[in-house]
């Protein structure tokens, strides 16, 4: 889906150069070093909390303009959203990363991999991490992620309500790819919750944007269809699609299951 700048209402927001370009509380501060030793812990989290990785429609990222850097967006639903990210977009697509995060300052190691702070209580702060990742965005080699919810909802919360940082981003960057993934964390056939991410169709916006409130509501709307989609789907089972980043080994007991059956059992039920 193409948007050559929206024609619905102009932004008001007129910032001098240095606000523009001020950094937040904690800018990303990637350092190759910090960056050995955090990401296999991101990675030993995930694949220790969960059994599976599952990602559908990467083929959509070949449709982005690769003029523009990518903005992925999410919805932002438990704890484990932002190393969901990361893994993603490192293990899988090996990104040049960035994500920004509310309440940086409870882990600031993580801007050694590409955490950049929000402070969402000061609007000034707050501005300053918007327009930092319009610089960000601005090298087509960036991969930003943000969660324009805001704050941590139930999952199958609705409406899904965005904050107007993610219009805001795209009208001040210009040209930029924006895709939407549906991430769902539920228990399907294994010991442990898999995770789900559906990647949708790149919102490629030209130009930028100029009207923020009605873009927010196609943007909300947009996800919201992407969303119960995904949720319909894996709950009638329709997972085919779905391709594996990660698959943890059964459990011991499960991998002895068909000798133990064989043992123990009447062998007219095997």
């Amino acid at each position: 889906m193409k948007v050559n700048r929206t024609t619905v209402a102009n932004a008001t927001e007129n910032f001098n150069n240095s606000e523009q370009h001020a950094k937040p509380m904690i800018p990303a501060n990637k350092d190759r070093f910090w960056s050995k030793l955090i990401e296999p812990w991101v990675y030993w989290l995930i694949e220790h909390t969960f059994s599976s990785v599952r990602i559908k429609n990467k083929k959509n990222l070949n449709l982005a303009n690769p003029n523009y850097a990518s903005l992925f967006y999410g919805n932002h639903s438990c704890f484990h959203d932002g190393q969901v990210a990361y893994y993603i977009c490192r293990k899988m697509f090996n990104a040049n990363f960035y994500l920004m995060i509310q309440e940086l300052y409870k882990l600031p190691l993580l801007s050694k991999i590409g955490g950049f702070s929000v402070e969402k209580d000061s609007p000034i702060d707050a501005l300053k991490s918007i327009n930092y990742a319009v610089d960000l965005l601005k090298d087509s080699k960036n991969m930003v992620w943000i969660f324009p919810q805001g704050r941590v909802m139930p999952p199958d919360y609705r409406p899904i309500k965005f904050e107007s940082g993610l219009s805001y981003i795209s009208h001040k960057v210009g040209g930029i790819n924006l895709f939407p993934v549906s991430l769902k964390y539920t228990y399907v056939r294994e010991v442990r919750p898999e995770i789900f991410a559906e990647i949708g169709e790149p919102i490629i916006i030209e130009n930028g944007v100029s009207n923020k409130k009605e873009f927010t509501q196609f943007l909300e709307e947009d996800f919201t269809n992407l969303a119960q989609a995904q949720i319909e789907k894996i709950s009638q089972g329709e997972l085919d699609e779905y391709e594996y980043i990660y698959k943890s080994k059964d459990p011991i007991f499960k991998r002895a299951e068909p000798l133990l059956k064989y043992i123990f059992y009447d062998k007219r039920y095997l």
